[in-house]
C-alpha cells in the first residue's frame, strides 16, 4: 500500500520539475549550509540536488535518513510533503463544490506524481508515514469523490484530508494589519508596531510564493522592508466595519494581502483562532456586540489562558507565572515596562534580559506609572497615590497589585484614544523606513 505501482496522471510533469533530484548531489534545499550565500545561493545553484535534503529541509518521514528525528537547522518541520505541489486556485475553489473537488484532487495528483518520481525513477525507499491516522473511511471516501483513480485510493488515503489553504477571504475590519505594522521587524530581532489592543502574536516573515506582483496598492508598497521577529495582532481586525456578530479567526482577520503572507502560518493562525473565541465568548456571556467589549477584559482572559500578547521575555520572569501575565498586560499599557528590542532567534525567551522583578521602583518610574494607569482607569479615585506606590518593597510586588487594578477597572474600547505608543517603535520604524528608502536610492 505505501508503494506505487503504475504512475499517477501527472508522473511527467512532476519528473520534469524534479530532474535535478539525483541520488547524489549537493544539500542545496532551503539554508545551504555548503555555501556563505544562504537561501539565494541555494536558488541560484543550477546542478544536482541530494534528494534526501530536499527530504530533510521539510521534515518528512524518512525513516533511513541521517537527519530523522533530529531537528536542526537543515531539518526545522515535519509538515509532510511541502514544495512542487502547491497548486493556484481562485475564489471559484471555495464558492463552487465541483470546483473545489477538481482543485484538491489536481493538488493530489502532483503529491502522487512526487512520489512517484522518487520511488520509481530514483528508486529510494521513501513514502508517507502510515502511522499519522490519516487513513480513515472518510478520507478515503473524500478521495473517491475527488476522482482519484482506484489504484492509487491506498496511498492516496494516507495524505492529509484537507489541503493547506494559504490565502483565504479577509474581513473588512475596523483597523486592518499592513506591512507598515511589520517594518521594523529587522533581523537584529527589534520588534514591530506595538498595539495596546494586542489579542495575539505572530513570528513569520512576508512570504507570498512568487506572487508579490499582486499586492494591494492602496494598503502596501511593491518592496516592503521585511524580516523576522514577534508581532502584535491587535482586537480591531477582528471587528467587521459595520456588521455585528461576526467574528473572523485564521486567514480571514483584517489584513492586507501581504501581511496575509506571514500571518497564514499555523502558529500564528491558532492564536488568531485563540482571540477570536475570547472575543466572541466574552460577547456571548455579556450579551454586548463584540465591537463594545472592553479590550482589556479579553486580553485578561487570554493571559489568563497562557496566551503571549506582547513580545516580552525576561529571565527573572517565570513563562506563565502570575508575574509574568502581570508583566504582560501592563506592558500593553506602558506601564512598569522594560522593552526587549533585541529578542534574538538565538534566544527566543529573552532568558538574559532581566525586568528588575526584585528591584524597588523609583520615584520617577511611580510618576509614569501614575500617568499610564490614568489613561486607562476612568474611576480616577482607584487610582492609588505616588506614596502608596513607594510602599511596595519591589517591583514584583507593585506589577501584580497594578495587574489586579488594572484587569478590574481599566477601561480601553474601540475608538478611544491609543493609550501608549513605544517611543522604540516610532524610532525604529523611521531608522527602517530611512534605511528602506537610501538603498532605492542606491539602486536608482
Amino acid at each position: 500500500a505505501l508503494r506505487l505501482k503504475t504512475p499517477p496522471k501527472l508522473a511527467d510533469e512532476m519528473a520534469r520539475r524534479f530532474r535535478k533530484y539525483t541520488l547524489e548531489g549537493a544539500n542545496v534545499w532551503g539554508a545551504w549550509a555548503g555555501s556563505s550565500g544562504g537561501k539565494k545561493a541555494a536558488k541560484a545553484y543550477k546542478g544536482d540536488r541530494y534528494w534526501r535534503g530536499y527530504i530533510d529541509w521539510r521534515g518528512m518521514p524518512d525513516s533511513d535518513g541521517p537527519a530523522t528525528g533530529v531537528p536542526s537547522e537543515l531539518r526545522h518541520t515535519r509538515g509532510g510533503l511541502n514544495g512542487g505541489n502547491d497548486y493556484p486556485v481562485t475564489a471559484a475553489t471555495a464558492e463552487n463544490h465541483a470546483r473545489r473537488l477538481r482543485d484538491e484532487a489536481n493538488g493530489i495528483e502532483r503529491t502522487l506524481g512526487i512520489l512517484w518520481f522518487f520511488q520509481n525513477t530514483l528508486g529510494v525507499n521513501w513514502a508517507p508515514d502510515d502511522a499519522e491516522a490519516c487513513a480513515t473511511p472518510y478520507n478515503l471516501a473524500k478521495m473517491r469523490e475527488r476522482g482519484i483513480r482506484d489504484d492509487l485510493l491506498p496511498l492516496a488515503a494516507m495524505l492529509p484530508q484537507i489541503p493547506y489553504v494559504r490565502e483565504a477571504r479577509r474581513l473588512a475590519g475596523v483597523q486592518t494589519l499592513v506591512g507598515r505594522d511589520f517594518y521594523v521587524r529587522a533581523k537584529d530581532g527589534k520588534a514591530a508596531r506595538h498595539w495596546a489592543s494586542s489579542v495575539a502574536i505572530n513570528d513569520y516573515s512576508f512570504d507570498l510564493h512568487g506572487t508579490e506582483d499582486a499586492l494591494e496598492p492602496d494598503l502596501d508598497e511593491p518592496d516592503p522592508v521585511n524580516g523576522t521577529g514577534p508581532v502584535c495582532v491587535p482586537f480591531g481586525v477582528f471587528i467587521p466595519e459595520k456588521v455585528d456578530g461576526l467574528v473572523p479567526a485564521e486567514k480571514n482577520i483584517s489584513q492586507s494581502r501581504l501581511v496575509n503572507g506571514a500571518t497564514r502560518l499555523q502558529p500564528s493562525t491558532l492564536l488568531n483562532g485563540q482571540a477570536a473565541g475570547a472575543i466572541a465568548a466574552l460577547s456571548a456571556l455579556q450579551k454586548t456586540p463584540p465591537r463594545r467589549l472592553n479590550i482589556i477584559a479579553v486580553q485578561t482572559a487570554l493571559l489568563a489562558s497562557g496566551d503571549t500578547l506582547v513580545p516580552r521575555w525576561f529571565g527573572d520572569v517565570p513563562h506563565g507565572s502570575p508575574l509574568w501575565r502581570a508583566t504582560q498586560l501592563l506592558a500593553l499599557y506602558g506601564i512598569m515596562d522594560v522593552e526587549t528590542a533585541n529578542v534574538l532567534k538565538t534566544e527566543p525567551l529573552g532568558e538574559t534580559t532581566r525586568w528588575g522583578a526584585d528591584r524597588k521602583p523609583d520615584a520617577a518610574e511611580n510618576a509614569a506609572t501614575l500617568a499610564r494607569l490614568a489613561a486607562i482607569i476612568p474611576d480616577k479615585s482607584l487610582l492609588p497615590s505616588a506614596g502608596g506606590l513607594a510602599r511596595f518593597p519591589d517591583r514584583a510586588a507593585l506589577a501584580l497589585h497594578l495587574a489586579t487594578l488594572v484587569a478590574r477597572h481599566g477601561r480601553y474600547h474601540l475608538g478611544d484614544p491609543e493609550p501608549w505608543q513605544s517611543a522604540a517603535h516610532q524610532r525604529d520604524l523611521a531608522a527602517a523606513l530611512a534605511k528602506r528608502d537610501a538603498s532605492r536610492s542606491k539602486g536608482k
